[in-house]
């Protein structure tokens, strides 16, 4: 995995100011339209669009693999949080 730093934007669910994206499967590959995300701050997946804009992904129109990846991050990041014993802050 690798994180990598894109232009700051809002979270369109929460406000949160996101700034940076870890890709867990292709390490050298920066997010691109269309590759999907979670917001640290409240959990909810969210899909990139130009320019590392952000949009609320709409669960119900991706396949059963998307959906079980996107299970699967939002999972992983709930399980980070409850290892550090803390809410990441808002």
């Amino acid at each position: 995995m690798i994180t990598h730093h894109v232009p700051a934007t809002n979270c369109p669910a929460c406000g949160k100011v996101l700034n940076a994206a870890t890709n867990a499967t292709y390490e050298a590959e920066e997010p691109a339209p269309g590759d999907y995300t979670v917001c640290v701050g409240c959990e909810t997946p969210l899909v990139f669009g130009p320019g590392c804009s952000l949009a609320v992904c709409d669960t119900g129109s991706l396949t059963a693999a998307e959906r079980e990846m996107v299970e699967a991050a939002v999972a992983t990041l709930r399980e980070a949080k409850r290892r550090l014993g803390r809410e990441v802050a808002r």
